[in-house]
């Protein structure tokens, strides 16, 4: 499934280039309402991925210096992306800590020039295949990996990344801090990446590999390799991701592991988008070796522009999904509607 596109959005992913001198800036309020099975209390009648974001993106120069700014404002707790509580119960800010998620996703700046790109603030690690290229305002959690709700991707650091004359190869180094630490750069555990992208066609790939250093003595190997394919002119999209990891509730990542996750979307019509998404996780490090599957299906609306409704229905049985497990008691089935709006507006251009 390909990311919905600002109007006044000024890059396509985390990792585009822009291209275009302005500014933007886009409001995005997301409302669910997410009943989970088997239904036994009003706990669960959930809001599903209910949230309130910000966008905040520009470019200057003749694209050659640009800066987007993400912020996660609201979500099902609040107060979580703000807070936490410490070991002696007292209120800590989780914006100083590497191993939360917090009320700011990720806030870059970027220099292009001849080729070359280079991006440093706080940033998505290059870890992930095609699923960490969708807005996190625009996911089904249901429907996707334990690494995708689990790992705390967003790391500061610094990136350099090149795009081949052809534009057919895009390769790229990231050093960042490590989610394994508590305190960005104080915790002095960092975490190192390649990125390759390629599009040929109708068919693309991406393929990372990341250093992730868990203590100080040790780090540990994250692969991921994504493929994906366009076909009736555009109108669908298949796609692939292997992962040699899984990551519990706790962030812990297990990289004996294998993840794999298919998607398929369709448009038979402009303004409707059909699409089914599944995965399968096994952990060989953990007792039992577990294992866990999620999958569903769901159909996309835009009735008007910036405006899209959805409807899906799914099924988790993902041991470290963290999404279907409240109260320590099993809800395997959810069914999803909700509503997505970008309210822009372009400061300058």
């Amino acid at each position: 499934m390909t990311a919905l596109l600002l109007s006044c959005s000024l890059a396509y992913s985390q990792e585009a280039d822009d291209t275009v001198s302005g500014v933007g800036f886009s409001i995005i309020p997301r409302l669910d309402f997410s009943p989970v099975f088997p239904f036994q209390s009003t706990k669960d009648l959930t809001l599903g991925n209910s949230s309130l974001y910000t966008l905040f993106e520009g470019s200057f120069l003749d694209g050659r210096l640009s800066f987007s700014i993400s912020n996660h404002w609201l979500s099902t707790s609040p107060a979580d992306l703000y807070v936490y509580e410490d070991e002696d119960g007292r209120k800590r800010a989780t914006v100083l800590r590497s191993d939360y998620f917090s009320w700011i996703d990720w806030a870059t700046l970027t220099f292009s020039m001849a080729g070359f790109d280079f991006t440093i603030g706080k940033d998505a690690m290059f870890c992930g295949g095609f699923e960490n290229d969708l807005e996190d305002y625009d996911v089904h959690p249901a429907l996707t990996s334990s690494h995708w709700n689990n790992f705390c991707s967003y790391q500061w650091g610094a990136s350099v990344g090149y795009t081949l004359p052809s534009e057919n190869h895009y390769f790229a180094f990231q050093a960042a801090t490590s989610p394994c630490g508590e305190r960005p750069f104080e915790s002095k555990l960092f975490a190192y990446s390649l990125l390759w992208r390629g599009t040929f066609g109708a068919y693309s790939t991406k393929l990372t590999a990341t250093a992730l250093q868990t203590d100080h003595n040790k780090f540990i190997p994250m692969i991921s390799f994504g493929q994906a394919v366009e076909f009736d002119e555009g109108r669908g999209r298949a796609c692939l991701d292997l992962l040699n990891t899984v990551t519990d509730e706790e962030g812990l990542v297990s990289y004996k592991a294998i993840t794999a996750m298919a998607s398929l979307t369709y448009k038979p019509i402009e303004k409707v988008e059909l699409f089914a998404r599944g995965g399968f996780e096994h952990d060989f490090e953990a007792e039992g070796q577990k294992s866990g599957f999620y999958a569903g299906a769901g159909v996309h609306w835009y009735p008007i522009e910036n405006l899209r409704l959805h409807l899906l229905g799914a099924i988790n049985h993902g041991p470290n999904s963290g999404l279907l497990n409240w109260d320590g008691e099993r809800r395997d089935y959810l069914i999803s509607i909700g509503a997505v709006y970008h309210l822009n507006f372009g400061i300058l251009k």
